[in-house]
């Protein structure tokens, strides 16, 4: 499984209190679409962090710059890459 299939299963684990089908997240997918606020952001990182086992938390830059899936995605790949 990619990362993207794992993150999008942390995400639909989340979302399960909301009214949005899982086959609508896509790279692209702004997590504002997903009725993410930053409690939600927050909670997903943690998830991811266990998930993936990062090593180096990821950083509150860095998450403020996150506005889709994609940019989650590609975060998760270059911290992965250099661990």
């Amino acid at each position: 499984m990619d990362t993207f299939e794992k993150i999008k299963e942390l995400i639909v684990k989340q979302i399960k209190r909301k009214s949005i089908d899982p086959n609508d997240i896509k790279l692209d997918t702004s997590l504002d679409n997903l009725g993410f606020d930053s409690l939600d952001v927050a909670e997903l990182v943690i998830e991811i962090e266990t998930e993936f086992a990062i090593k180096k938390q990821l950083e509150q830059e860095e998450l403020i710059k996150v506005k889709c899936v994609k940019d989650i995605v590609d975060i998760v790949d270059e911290r992965l890459k250099n661990q």
